[in-house]
């Protein structure tokens, strides 16, 4: 009897074990995408050369990644595209190192005292299948600016049909005035994301892309959002199962139509114009 009892104790252990491996797999496996943070093909850079032409090189402009020899994801040094002067593009920046603790990712932005001290800018808090339930996040994501170093921010994420389905926001700006807003995204009957905010979206659905990645949004108050679609957590919005051709932002004049898309050997989006311009935005991808 008490082998018996061992052999059933054995046997519930190893289900129990696989079954935890599977879930952590999760939303990836089902949708074909791997962990953002280790695996696959990811966006290494997005590059809008809006301000090529002004500022300094390299320019991570919204983003750039980092990785180290096991190619996995350690730094992101990102900005946002609702301050569009120049003069707002690297004093605002951050540079945040990607600390992977399983179901909580830190990201630690670096001191610029020069002690080496870094502080926890944000903890992104995954499910069970591996998809971000809520972040939290202080000053340093919601402003970029220590006159409000008190603010904190809450985001909190829904899905249907595994798909974002609502992004929450509730930002305490530390003056009395705390903000409390829900956005969701509307899909086509495609897959494709119709819109978002104050932002919507056209396609030629007569054309399919194995893998893409847009982000041309006006992202007001929504830094942490972006930043976990920079992180690679959200492909059902930014690569999109038919090519993307006009964004429409609300606080921005008329609407822009995307053009000149190019595609690598294996399908994946790597350039494509807006606004008229001669230089092309640019998707650098890494692979292994």
């Amino acid at each position: 009897m008490k082998k018996a009892n061992s052999l059933r104790i054995g046997i519930f252990a190893v289900a129990l074990l696989l079954l935890l491996n599977s879930c952590h797999k999760g939303i990836y496996s089902y949708d074909h995408f791997p962990d953002p943070l280790e695996g696959g093909y990811q966006v290494a850079e997005y590059h809008i050369p809006l301000f090529d032409h002004i500022l300094p090189q390299p320019l991570h402009y919204p983003f750039g990644k980092k990785f180290n020899d096991s190619c996995k994801l350690t730094e992101i040094i990102c900005s946002f595209d609702n301050e569009q002067l120049p003069s707002d593009v690297i004093p605002f920046q951050l540079d945040l190192h990607v600390i992977d603790q399983g179901r909580t990712i830190y990201l630690l932005t670096r001191d610029t005292t020069g002690h080496g001290a870094t502080d926890t800018t944000a903890r992104i808090y995954l499910g069970w299948n591996g998809r971000p339930d809520s972040c939290v996040c202080n000053y340093r994501l919601l402003f970029h600016r220590t006159a409000e170093s008190h603010a904190t921010g809450k985001t909190f994420f829904t899905y249907r049909d595994h798909r974002l389905f609502s992004v929450r926001n509730d930002n305490d700006y530390n003056n009395g005035f705390p903000f409390s807003g829900t956005d969701t995204v509307r899909y086509d009957q495609l897959g494709n994301p119709l819109s978002y905010s104050q932002n919507s979206y056209e396609y030629d659905t007569t054309r399919k892309a194995r893998q893409q990645f847009y982000c041309d949004d006006y992202m007001g108050s929504s830094h942490t959002f972006y930043l976990l679609q920079y992180l690679g957590y959200f492909p059902e919005i930014t690569s999109p199962p038919n090519v993307r051709t006009k964004v429409t932002r609300f606080f921005e004049s008329g609407s822009y139509t995307l053009t000149g898309h190019q595609f690598d050997q294996e399908g994946r989006l790597i350039a494509y114009s807006y606004l008229g311009y001669n230089t092309p935005n640019t998707i650098t991808w890494k692979g292994y």
